[in-house]
């Protein structure tokens, strides 16, 4: 609102009005990400649910309807995601936040820092100091306990924030177009509502918490006297996990030669799907122990039905037939040395370091 006096005269009388101007808002601003700190980090080992910042988000449009900010996660990943967020609603002009974070100075947060460069910046909009604002506010926890060795050292996670009228992102026309592409820091304006999506990187930090292996546990080694300095003595490596490779490699050879040699070829079409069965059944078990829902398991046990019933036992005979037809049959000798080059030396070191 701005006013100003006007004059006006005809020589000898004169007359004095004040004129108000009333600016109306229009929804041109996008919701604002402000992520304290920065950059989350978090130690690994560390229990979920450890508090690991506060993210704010603002809008500069008028509070009455443009400046309202509502946030969700994508529907296929609430309660899914690395980050844990927990919602608390700010109803609070800048005045008002920049004393409520100054009494908090001992949670280190940066805000009135934030908030001093978003005046400075943005001057040019005049609007007033004691127009209240709609704020989201979210503490930010960690969803699990994280490993970084066994896993990544990032974990990414999506906030989707809209302004304006819309109750709710999943009902909003934007939710189909979100679902259908990813947007990372873009705005669409479609039904007077801004939207602005926000992809937080979590990192994990390494602690020291695995200590050094060797695979015996004494060395002998011999040394010329009068060596010079730096002479190589001996050279001290995981020769286990080399001998344990080639000792696997060839009972696996000679387990086959002796299933083709005293067995049906097809004991192994017989014994695959039932390995299989027994996997993804200790699968299940843990899928259902830390994802327990109804649709899930009705889903999940449709699926398994379908591919051990029809699916499983008809691909497996076909491969089957096609080796012996068209290969030799120590073919599966050399797929499985291959299969073990890979998987063997990643499964020793993880057995040795645990």
């Amino acid at each position: 609102m701005f006013s100003t006096t006007v004059r006006a005269s005809d020589g000898e009388f004169y007359a004095f009005t004040q004129l108000l101007i009333k600016i109306i808002d229009v929804n041109d601003e996008l919701p604002e990400f402000l992520l304290n700190p920065l950059q989350l980090i978090i130690n690994e080992n560390q229990p979920a649910k450890t508090l690991i910042g506060h993210l704010l988000i603002i809008d500069r449009d008028s509070p009455k309807v443009n400046g309202q900010v509502h946030c969700e996660e994508p529907s296929h990943l609430i309660r899914n995601q690395p980050i844990l967020f927990v919602q608390e609603s700010l109803y609070l002009n800048e005045q008002t936040l920049l004393q409520k974070e100054f009494h908090h100075h001992h949670h280190h947060n940066n805000y009135s820092t934030i908030f001093s460069t978003l005046s400075s910046s943005s001057s040019s909009l005049s609007y007033s100091n004691t127009e209240t604002h709609v704020y989201q506010r979210f503490t930010l926890y960690s969803q699990n306990k994280y490993d970084r060795e066994n896993l990544t050292d990032k974990y990414l996670a999506i906030l989707y924030c809209w302004d304006g009228i819309p109750n709710s992102f999943s009902n909003s026309p934007l939710s189909a177009e979100y679902d259908n592409k990813h947007v990372s820091m873009n705005s669409i304006s479609t039904s007077n509502s801004l939207t602005a999506t926000m992809t937080i990187v979590l990192h994990i930090l390494d602690e020291n918490d695995n200590e050094p292996i060797f695979d015996k546990q004494l060395y002998k080694a011999t040394l010329k006297e009068n060596s010079p300095i730096n002479t190589k003595i001996i050279q001290v490596s995981n020769c286990l996990m080399l001998i344990l490779y080639y000792l696997v490699i060839h009972l696996l050879t000679y387990f086959h030669t002796y299933l083709l040699t005293y067995f049906n070829t097809n004991l192994l079409t017989y014994l695959l799907p039932h390995l299989l069965t027994y996997l993804l059944q200790h699968l299940l078990t843990y899928l259902l122990t830390y994802f327990n829902t109804d649709l899930f398991t009705y889903l999940f046990t449709y699926l398994l039905t379908y591919l051990f019933t029809y699916l499983l036992p008809h691909l497996l005979t076909y491969f089957h037939t096609y080796l012996l037809t068209y290969f030799h049959t120590y073919l599966l000798t050399y797929l499985l040395q291959h299969l073990l080059t890979y998987l063997l030396p990643h499964l020793l070191t993880y057995l040795l370091q645990h």
